[in-house]
């Protein structure tokens, strides 16, 4: 998705963990799994966790790819 087009449509740049276990269909502890592992980096905005849209969806992108190793 091109930058211009996000912005157009005002997505937020950071997602709470309910967002993004919505936008995966994954549930919590898949979530925190994959961010213990590496796999999402989590962002803290006082004590809320947060995670880049960008980041969930380079996940994603890598994943669909085949990429045995997404850490790469």
């Amino acid at each position: 998705m091109l930058k211009v087009e996000r912005e157009q449509r005002l997505e937020p740049l950071l997602l709470t963990p309910r967002e993004v276990c919505a936008l995966l269909r994954i549930g919590r502890t898949t979530l925190w799994e994959l961010r213990r592992k590496g796999l999402l980096q989590t962002i803290y905005v006082g004590r809320s966790p947060r995670f880049r849209r960008e980041d969930v969806e380079e996940l994603v992108e890598k994943l669909a790819a085949g990429v045995s190793n997404p850490l790469e």
